[in-house]
């Protein structure tokens, strides 16, 4: 069974299970901003043969119908109107070849199945079922909007519309339960599905309304706790009064569309009674030929409509195939880019230690470069004594020797230089 979703833009086909959502990885992509990431799903269950749609919990909810509904799953019929958010688009649901549904708010009244309290229960006086009328295609029952506050449900008369959401669309209804302690009742959420609402519902009397509160009082409660059992039956009794209300406005609604029904079906009949007279042998061949040529051209609409969605798998796929042969290429690229990095690394902290090698060996070249300086300053200062020394006995020789300092041998003189100041002091001496 196909569906899809209708809206301006075209045609979404629906999977078995499709998300919604502001997140790429999301079936249904929508860039409105009151859209979460993940707003909702879109779920088959096969079990009842129907889609069913679950939010969650999103911040501006999702509309069934124009009836909002949040972080709760509502079961979809063919042409609920649907839109995700409080703006955007809307999409109708669209079903080939769905099954007939049965609607539960017409039938008979059947025994309320669920099990009986084992204490007593005050209930309000009942109204009776409306008369039971065939369902008419495109006519809803107008559910009661719920507006949710601290878990508590409150009713409120909806005005009516043409289009609501389902019955399905309640979600869980619950009832309160108070229990008898020694200090004060204890109330206690009932909940319970909206199917066996609705079927106690009819089976109580009042169609489309939810389950009365079950007040279970003991005998041997207090005072306080009797006011408080009071002031819960009053509370009740004014929202059975506006389900009474309301029950007396559908029964005027049944009734004008029962007339409206009638007229429509006479004015059919007086149709098609005229238009068998108006008929002649001639145009009915003309009529066959039409029926033939709008046969072929749905023949050829599905065929086009096959074949696009053929072609959109084969796209999807050949997209998927360059994607994974992307990554196939950025993974390869990343682990060669890991190694070349690792090989850097080595690299950078080998020369990292050749360098400190280096340095270290600077230093010692250094320490051992002063060191030669110091030692070639203080040889320095020893030629030097030396020298003076050398001189001044040279000197002296000369002083003492006279006129043969001239035949001193050679080696003498070549081995006791005289400074250039002392052979000038001593000449003019």
């Amino acid at each position: 069974m196909k569906a899809y979703l209708k809206s301006a833009e075209g045609f979404f086909v629906l999977n078995k299970s499709t998300t919604i959502g502001r997140h790429k990885d999301s079936d249904l992509v929508l860039e409105s901003k009151d859209i979460d990431n993940h707003h909702a799903l879109i779920e088959y269950n096969e079990a009842e043969g129907s889609f069913v749609l679950q939010d969650f919990n999103s911040r501006n909810g999702t509309f069934v119908n124009e009836c909002h509904i949040q972080n709760v799953a509502v079961k979809l019929l063919p042409g609920d109107i649907l839109r995700f958010g409080s703006e955007g688009l809307t999409y109708e649901l669209v079903i080939e070849n769905s099954p007939s549904v049965s609607f539960p708010w017409v039938r008979g009244p059947a025994r309320w199945p669920g099990p009986q309290p084992p204490r007593a229960t005050q209930q309000p006086n009942q109204s009776p079922l409306p008369p039971q009328t065939p369902f008419h295609p495109g006519i809803r029952p107008t559910p009661v909007q719920k507006s949710w506050s601290q878990g508590c449900s409150r009713s409120n008369v909806a005005p009516p519309a043409s289009h609501k959401r389902p019955m399905s669309a309640c979600g869980k209804m619950f009832s309160f339960v108070v229990e008898s302690t020694s200090r004060s009742p204890v109330i206690k959420q009932v909940w319970t599905n909206a199917t066996e609402l609705l079927e106690q519902s009819v089976a109580e009397g009042i169609p489309g309304t939810a389950p009365s509160r079950e007040i279970y009082v003991e005998q041997d409660l207090a005072q306080q706790n009797k006011d408080e059992v009071i002031l819960l039956l009053g509370s009740e009794v004014s929202r059975l009064s506006e389900f009474e209300l309301e029950s007396k406005y559908k029964d005027a609604v049944i009734a004008s569309l029962q007339n409206e029904l009638a007229c429509l079906s006479q004015k059919l009949l007086e149709t098609s009674a005229s238009g068998a007279e108006g008929l002649s042998p001639q145009k009915l061949p003309v009529l066959d030929e039409d029926l033939d040529a709008n046969q072929r051209e749905i023949q050829s609409l599905k065929s086009q409509v096959s074949a696009l969605q053929q072609g959109y798998s084969q796209v999807l796929c050949q997209t998927l195939s360059e994607r994974n042969s992307e990554i196939t290429s950025l993974k390869n690229e990343g682990e060669n880019l890991r190694r070349d990095n690792a090989i850097s690394s080595g690299m950078v902290s080998s020369l990292q230690k050749e360098v400190l090698a280096k340095d270290e060996q600077v230093q010692q070249l250094k320490q051992e470069v002063n060191q030669l300086k110091s030692e070639n300053k203080e040889k320095d200062h020893q030629l030097e004594a030396l020298s003076s020394k050398v001189s001044v006995r040279r000197h002296g020789l000369r002083v003492c020797l006279g006129p043969k300092s001239s035949r001193l041998p050679w080696h003498l003189g070549a081995l006791c230089p005289v400074p250039k100041g002392m052979g000038r002091t001593a000449a003019g001496g």
